[in-house]
């Protein structure tokens, strides 16, 4: 007696089950910001303009010396990168105590 013949149908692969590598996921922009102006602002001001401008803040510098002694409203003498420059990287600021006019 002849052995039995059996025919299994050809299956498809299920997608999940493919031999080829998955699709590369697309490669992402680094996030850019244009700088805002922020020389005189205060820093909380400076701040909220910012996160405003969709940058993200980064190393604050105070001022030194007599700043310990006398408190008062600091603002921002100047900001790396430049205003009107455009940054991936957070934004750092150098705050300075402002000169107060003396009456006499």
């Amino acid at each position: 007696m002849p052995p039995p013949t059996i025919s299994i149908p050809m299956v498809e692969p299920h997608p999940s089950q493919s031999t080829s590598p998955p699709p590369s996921p697309a490669p992402e922009r680094a996030l850019t910001c244009k700088v805002p102006k922020l020389t005189g602002e205060s820093l909380t001001k400076a701040k909220e303009t910012l996160k405003h401008a969709g940058c993200t803040l980064g190393k604050v510098t105070d001022p030194k010396g007599a700043t310990k002694r006398r408190k008062g409203a600091l603002v921002v003498a100047a900001s790396t990168p430049a205003a009107g420059a455009k940054s991936a990287s957070p934004i750092s600021l150098r705050l300075v105590l402002p000169r107060t006019k003396h009456r006499h």
